[in-house]
């Protein structure tokens, strides 16, 4: 599912749970990694070795969204992993993980400045709104299934509903996690209401989640007012790994 993985980074020295975590996607069939501008690769060669996984390093003087998807392209890396200080120190952190959001056409997985679980995939929280890049999201997830002990699926609401509304969601939502029992993942659902990327976040917290999955904005005007922003600020903001799914690909 994974082969190749590109993980790219601005801090001087990653955590050792990093590398725990990346030597977990062996699972999930992991051959080859290439580290973008890690500095202590001596102290990751030897086990990267020892689970039969071929790795390099390549140094970037050029460090934004563009130059990290033109190496993944040129690697044939199936999937990007991007632990990049954020916030206003670090705007340019910032617009890099944006771009990435927006243009990547393989997953990107969005780690928050300090990680503590190497197990990433163990408890997911899936967010959906039904939309294409949401759907893909799910159909990526279940070759995890593997790796992943409890998903909880999770809906917000925004905006006032019917009675009826309210049970065509619930019925929606129903479907997915019955899809998910099929694959033999432990699956519940919940409904939330409020502000998207804040609920969607508090989810994460409520049900202790590993990893959050989303889909990626539209790259159509209207859905990027809606989604886009929310996408982006839960990757800003969450306490754990974002894995961002794009509308196709993957």
């Amino acid at each position: 599912m994974i082969e190749k993985l590109l993980y790219a980074t601005n801090f001087e020295k990653p955590s050792f749970v990093t590398l725990e975590g990346l030597l977990e996607l062996c699972k999930l069939g992991l051959k080859e990694v290439v580290l973008l501008n890690i500095t202590n690769f001596s102290e990751w060669e030897k086990l990267f070795s020892q689970h039969n996984i071929n790795a390099k390093v390549l140094s970037e003087k050029e460090f934004s969204g563009s130059r990290i998807l033109s190496i993944a392209e040129r690697e044939n890396a199936s999937f990007i992993i991007a632990h990049l200080e954020k916030g206003q120190k670090r705007l340019l952190g910032s617009s890099t993980i944006k771009y990435l959001i927006k243009k990547s056409t393989i997953p990107v997985m969005i780690f928050p400045k300090v990680l503590t679980n190497k197990r990433w995939f163990e408890h997911i929280i899936l967010a959906t709104d039904w939309s294409p890049s949401s759907e893909n999201a799910l159909s990526y997830i279940l070759n995890f299934k593997e790796i992943i002990k409890e998903l909880d699926i999770v809906h917000i609401i925004d905006e006032k509903l019917t009675i009826r509304d309210l049970r065509e969601i619930k019925d929606k939502l129903a479907k997915i996690r019955k899809v998910c029992l099929q694959q033999g993942l432990d699956a519940e659902f919940h409904l939330y209401a409020g502000k998207i990327d804040e609920e969607i976040i508090r989810a994460a917290k409520d049900y202790q989640g590993s990893a959050i999955v989303i889909g990626a904005p539209s790259k159509s005007g209207l859905r990027e007012v809606f989604w886009g922003s929310p996408c982006y600020k839960v990757t800003e903001e969450a306490h754990i790994p974002v894995l961002v799914i794009p509308r196709t690909g993957g």
